[in-house]
């Protein structure tokens, strides 16, 4: 029997513990290591001067907007939506339909 994963991320608080993680599996699989990631699965990752990291995905915010029809003209609305609003799906609302 035979399995076969690609793209797997290993993250953990050192160098170290990343590389005792990776020779663990390296006992146990054919693995490979593609160093330092900058990009997984078409998330962007950039590490952070602050040792955070920040995870983005303009393709897919692109593909929303272009399927919303905002563009370069769109424009915004002077009073922004409540961050504690809760929002729900309007059960008689139309569909959204895509030509």
């Amino acid at each position: 029997m035979g399995v076969h994963k690609d793209d797997c991320l290993i993250i953990a608080p050192s160098d170290l513990e990343v590389h005792n993680v990776y020779a663990d599996l390296q006992e146990l699989f054919e693995v490979t290591n593609k160093g330092p990631i900058d990009e997984y699965l078409v998330v962007k990752v950039k590490k952070q001067e602050d040792h955070t990291m920040k995870l983005s995905q303009i393709s897919l915010t692109q593909q929303i907007l272009d399927e919303m029809g905002f563009n370069l003209w769109t424009t915004g609305r002077a009073t922004l939506a409540l961050s504690s609003q809760i929002l729900n799906r309007d059960p008689r609302g139309n569909s959204k339909v895509t030509t």
